[in-house]
């Protein structure tokens, strides 16, 4: 669920190109706007999830560099801000 918020609009976009021909105007700005919902609904609930429950959230997707102790990962952290 914590992926697909980033690549929701990606998917929606490449569809809407990939399709929009076929669907129409109308059809193209209801798939975008339709994706655009559903990840703000889905942005709503993680940030109720981790805000309310001070449950923090870090996701690995990959290592991109690791030469000995020299790693960068690629990663997304969900964390609690503290004002």
């Amino acid at each position: 669920m914590y992926l697909l918020i980033v690549f929701l609009s990606l998917v929606t976009s490449l569809t809407t190109l990939i399709v929009g021909r076929w669907i129409g105007r109308m059809g193209s700005c209801l798939l975008t706007v339709g994706g655009l919902f559903l990840s703000l609904f889905l942005s709503l609930l993680i940030n109720f999830e981790v805000s309310l429950s001070n449950s923090n959230c870090i996701i690995y997707l990959y290592k991109w560099i690791d030469m000995g102790y020299f790693v960068i990962d690629i990663s997304f952290f969900l964390i609690q801000l503290q004002l």
